[in-house]
């Protein structure tokens, strides 16, 4: 669990990173 933890919040991360990059583009 604590091993994984920061693995998913990094991903979530460059998830909501990569979708503000992609709102910059089209805005």
């Amino acid at each position: 669990m604590w091993l994984t933890t920061p693995v998913v919040l990094n991903n979530l991360q460059s998830q909501n990173f990569n979708k503000l990059l992609v709102f910059r583009k089209f805005s």
